[in-house]
């Protein structure tokens, strides 16, 4: 097998040199490190891309390699079906048809800022947060037929997507348009990393690697089996073994696959918009979510409602302004640019879904503003506010709470690369959603910040260096106070304190620019 799989890859990347003699073809490449599963990893990779008029095809063509210089094969496992059509869906990093402002667009791969609508349930959602580190292959594609339109999205072939939706549109009048759109994740729990494929997930799974085995204990009952035998056994009868074996005190995994196999919460809406000027849209829109607490039957989601919202473009500046209301139980922009992050948690070993965070929020009114600012050639501002009071509690059991406010802030620095020499690309962005104030930039589970920062050395060379932190509840064991200091610690405005873990996801590479 081993042979078979090196053949294979110096097979692939010969055949993509041999290709680049095509002057219609492009290929990048780079060396550099990575993290997978929190393990840094040297990788290796090259990036043909095959443009044909409107239609263009780009792969990532990867080898990660550990400090011991042995090949990462979660990349390239061809153990079976399912394993062999994930590893070469991992190697494409795009196929597409034209632009979204066409009115036929497909794009296959890595999803960034897609908005279904105007935005009710899914506002600037990416499947590719993770990138390199978790590679998802989605889909997204609009086609526009004149009266009629329609749009899907699959934000993973992958693995159980965390984001289906469509979207039909129908021109009633001359600028007067209604939108339907509906919404799911499948499965929620599916948002956990399972590198090995064995529906235990990393941070249940004593060996993430390998799928054979994902039990400590279990790896050593062979070993006990034998010394029941000779020991406790005056028969040498193993009928009893089972019992006395969970009773030892070793590292058993109390993970269940089959009680947690699916968790799904979807959503649908409706919208009218109608075109003052050029410049101005003004629209309404609603929308419910179909949800259900995992500890409680008493509970189902709630709906969404904006009466008036307006939409306005003039020169550098786009601004989107809207009055929400919202009864209990929902959350505006649902899937949102953490949502992969997000949809589900492990607190104290217990999942803990976005579903089941829902609940701790009552009716709420408040404002909603997004605007886009170009600085002439220097910068880019893109800045999402949400300022909602209303009923919050911090758990289910509790009574509402009915004068909390409830806050959320995103923004995307932009630095245009004409304006610095070398420097071909510069962005730092952050957000933090459904707080009392984003503005004291307390780090939650909510929080993500990161930066992404390419050099050019020279003509056919750039620095790559990317950087996201997103936050995680601390696992529930014994650990020295050294490293628990390490966490990070902070209080809401009830003064209770919590530790987050930070998740850094790092790439630093330098990449080659193979010009024919």
């Amino acid at each position: 097998m081993k042979l078979k799989l090196n053949f294979f890859i110096i097979s692939f990347f010969t055949f993509l040199f041999a290709l680049e003699s095509d002057s219609t073809q492009s290929m990048s490449g780079g060396f550099g490190s990575t993290t997978i599963g929190g393990e840094i990893f040297n990788q290796i990779s090259l990036r043909p891309e095959f443009p044909i008029g409107r239609f263009g095809i780009g792969f990532d063509i990867f080898l990660n390699i550990d400090s011991d210089g042995n090949l990462y094969k979660g990349d390239w496992n061809f153990n079976d079906f399912k394993s062999s059509a994930r590893s070469i869906l991992d190697k494409v990093r795009y196929i597409r048809w034209s632009n979204p402002q066409d009115s036929f667009y497909f794009r296959f791969g890595n999803l960034n800022d897609v908005n279904l609508g105007m935005g009710i349930l899914v506002m600037n959602y990416t499947n590719a947060l993770q990138y390199p580190s978790i590679r998802k292959i989605g889909f997204n594609a609009k086609a526009d037929f004149g009266t009629l339109g329609i749009e899907t999205i699959v934000s993973d072939f992958k693995y159980k997507p965390g984001l289906l939706g469509l979207r039909l549109t129908y021109k009633i009048l001359p600028g007067l348009n209604m939108g339907l759109s509906y919404t799911e994740d499948v499965n929620q729990f599916s948002g956990l990393s399972d590198r090995d494929g064995d529906n235990y997930p990393d941070v249940f799974d004593h060996f993430p690697n390998e799928s054979e085995q994902f039990d400590e204990a279990q790896a050593q009952s062979d070993d006990w089996q034998n010394f029941y035998i000779n020991n406790i056994s005056s028969t040498g009868d193993t009928t009893l073994f089972g019992e006395w074996f969970k009773r030892l005190p070793l590292n058993h995994n109390k993970y269940s696959p089959i009680k947690s196999e699916n968790n799904e919460v979807a959503g649908y809406g409706v919208d009218f918009s109608f075109n003052l000027t050029n410049r101005l849209l003004i629209y309404t829109q609603a929308a419910k979510l179909i949800a259900q607490h995992s500890d409680s039957t008493s509970y189902s989601g709630g709906y969404g409602y904006v009466p008036i919202g307006l939409k306005y473009s003039w020169g550098p500046l786009s601004l989107l302004a809207e009055y929400r209301i919202n009864s209990e139980h929902f959350l505006f922009n649902y899937w949102d640019k953490s949502y992969e992050v997000n949809r589900v948690i492990v607190n104290n070993q217990k999942l803990t879904t976005k579903e089941d965070r829902i609940f701790n929020y009552g009716k709420m009114k408040g404002l909603f503003i997004q605007s886009k600012l170009r600085f002439g050639n220097l910068l880019e501002l893109k800045t999402n506010y949400t300022d909602m009071k209303g009923e919050v509690r911090e758990n289910i059991n509790d009574l509402f709470s009915p004068t909390e406010e409830n806050k959320s802030f995103s923004s995307t620095l932009s630095l245009k690369s004409s304006f610095i020499p070398k420097l071909n690309k510069a962005e730092l962005f952050y957000q933090q959603t459904n707080i009392p104030n984003p503005f004291d930039f307390e780090l939650t589970e909510t929080s993500i910040y990161g930066y992404n920062l390419e050099l050019k050395i020279s003509d056919d060379m750039i620095l790559v260096y990317r950087s996201i932190t997103s936050f995680i509840p601390p696992e529930e064991e014994f650990v020295p106070e050294d490293v628990l200091a390490r966490d990070i610690e902070f209080s809401d405005n009830e003064g209770i304190f919590t530790k987050v873990k930070p998740v850094n996801i790092i790439q630093l590479q330098t990449q080659f620019l193979f010009n024919p």
